[in-house]
């Protein structure tokens, strides 16, 4: 499904990381910080094909390349209380995808809910299991970020890509809402 929609989307002229390989040292985030933007097929020219994770995912994932923006999709079910994006203290806990259990570096910029769990580290490049989408996932959380000139429409457009793709597929109505420092909630419940 993925697969065949990013053959389908027109991809955008914004075809390289660009964008947050100027953003993200100013967070002290070094090029090594995202390896995924670089191996991704969007930014090497290798052919559009990825591992299936899940349908959810991979709809993301096809989107995300095809704008060249960062997704990121958590499950609301795992998630304690709340998310927000902030500096890591350095006592958070991270599970990775093979079980182990980490601490991020103290002023590393992490999403972490209020029982101080990351449920991502570097903003949307290393999501923790702990949240991952599975096959038993009810409801979800789709972020998004960008820091480039047209970010502002680039990310509303994207956004109505991915809630246009739910709606067809899934038949909901998802609840959407651009962030800002004027407006720096968005309330979700499972």
């Amino acid at each position: 499904m993925a697969r065949g929609l990013l053959r389908s989307m027109q991809l955008h002229a914004r075809g390289s990381p660009a964008p947050q390989r100027v953003s993200y040292p100013k967070y002290g985030l070094g090029g090594a910080h995202f390896p995924g933007w670089d191996s991704s097929p969007r930014s090497t020219g290798a052919p559009l094909s990825r591992q299936q994770i899940h349908p959810l995912i991979d709809l993301c994932n096809a989107i995300s390349l095809a704008f060249a923006i960062p997704v990121a999709v958590f499950d609301v079910a795992e998630i304690t209380g709340y998310i927000e994006v902030r500096y890591a203290d350095g006592d958070e806990s991270y599970r990775t995808f093979s079980g182990g259990i980490e601490k991020p570096d103290a002023h590393e910029v992490i999403f972490a809910d209020s029982a101080r769990r990351a449920h991502a580290r570097r903003w949307t490049n290393r999501q923790s299991s702990y949240s991952a989408v599975r096959d038993t996932t009810t409801a979800s959380l789709i972020v998004a970020e960008a820091m480039h000139s047209s970010a502002p429409t680039d990310v509303k457009n994207l956004i109505a890509a991915i809630a246009g793709e739910l709606t067809v597929i899934w038949s909901v109505t998802p609840k959407t809402m651009i962030l800002s420092q004027s407006s720096p909630r968005f309330e979700f419940a499972e």
